[in-house]
């Protein structure tokens, strides 16, 4: 009853200040969707994705075929291109069943409804400066997720090119090991905790700035395309 009258009192506000006509919607539902509380899921998110991708180049030049690869018309072009498209429809993959399930297990488990209502709805997203639904908002949401795992895996395979399979798994845990720790309780580590960032939704909660996470996405897609170009030179 608490959470009725609650809500109620900010729909109010919202209609009084913004002129946002809101709807009632399970907030709990919304909240899971943008990962509170769900660190450990993205810790694994990324950590798969380099795994999986980290071993793409690694075979050829653990076994010392780089040179006869170079001088091999499909081993400096096609075979390249090959390997990035397979490193990110893996990474593709893992994140289509990884949101399926997410968004799966918060469906059964507290139902959800809703998508057309207007995102303000949402109380953690009272701060959202776009007038759009809920269900465009976590369209645009995971679109952008997708595109900056996508730039994390062009550069796990230019790492995993330039050093070697090991070092790009030593990789994820520089990546990782910060945010475990904010996690058992040393705040310290959140200002270098990058996992939020990566996965966007705590990224925006936290900042409540959509400016910053537009910055963000061009920043991982740019070093993608960066990452394949200088992938590309050393493999070739």
């Amino acid at each position: 009853m608490e959470e009725i009258t609650d809500q109620t009192q900010y729909l109010k506000k919202l209609k009084e200040t913004y002129g946002i006509s809101g709807w009632y919607v399970n907030q709990y539902s919304f909240n899971q969707l943008l990962n509170e509380g769900n660190t450990l899921v993205n810790i694994w998110l990324v950590f798969g994705t380099i795994l999986l991708c980290s071993g793409i180049f690694a075979t050829e030049k653990k076994h010392g075929m780089i040179a006869v690869l170079r001088g091999t018309v499909e081993g400096r072009n096609s075979l390249f291109q090959k390997k990035i498209q397979i490193a990110f429809i893996l990474t593709s993959i893992l994140f289509l069943v990884n949101s399926a399930m997410e968004i799966g297990t918060v469906a059964y488990v507290y139902g959800l409804s809703g998508f057309f209502a207007p995102v303000q709805s949402i109380i953690a997203l009272q701060f959202f400066p776009v007038k759009c639904n809920i269900g465009t908002f976590f369209i645009m949401l995971y679109v952008i997720k997708w595109i900056i795992l996508l730039g994390v895996t062009a550069f796990t395979c230019m790492f995993s090119i330039k050093t070697s399979q090991s070092f790009a798994i030593g990789f994820s845990f520089v990546l990782c090991v910060p945010t475990l720790l904010h996690m058992i309780g040393f705040d310290i580590f959140r200002y270098i905790s990058v996992i939020d960032m990566l996965l966007v939704s705590p990224f925006l909660l936290q900042t409540q700035n959509i400016i910053a996470v537009i910055g963000v996405t061009i920043f991982f897609f740019l070093l993608g395309i960066q990452s394949i170009k200088k992938g590309y030179q050393n493999w070739c």
